[in-house]
């Protein structure tokens, strides 16, 4: 499976657990996806900038990774590179996730105040 075949099959089954969680429409999310995958990757592309906190943290995260490399052997090496692909692997899926969730409780709040308000 193609890269962005297993995101869009990650942000259906994100929606499906939201719906599951949240009883939210899943369908009229489902066909939003696409929708949605674009303005997440423009986010990630264009509006991110990293707060001084996270300069720093990755500023000392660098520092440490340097002198760890000093002293592993190249098995250790191989190791750490695979656990730090792994953990990025899990980082980019929660904020995938957290942006998809985020989206659609805002669409569901959206529809749900244009309801009580056409009702009145």
């Amino acid at each position: 499976m193609k890269k962005e075949e297993l995101k869009k099959q990650n942000y259906k089954e994100y929606l499906e657990q939201f719906k599951k969680e949240f009883e939210v429409h899943r369908e009229l999310r489902i066909k939003e996806t696409p929708i949605l995958l674009n303005i997440f990757n423009e986010f990630i592309e264009n509006l991110y900038s990293p707060t001084l906190t996270c300069q720093k943290a990755t500023e000392m995260k660098c520092k440490i990774n340097e002198e760890m490399r000093v002293t592993l052997t190249e098995e250790q090496k191989e190791l750490l590179e695979q656990w730090q692909y792994y953990e990025d692997r899990i980082l980019d899926d929660m904020v995938e996730q957290a942006f998809v969730y985020g989206y659609a409780m805002a669409v569901a709040t959206q529809e749900e105040t244009t309801k009580k308000l056409s009702n009145k």
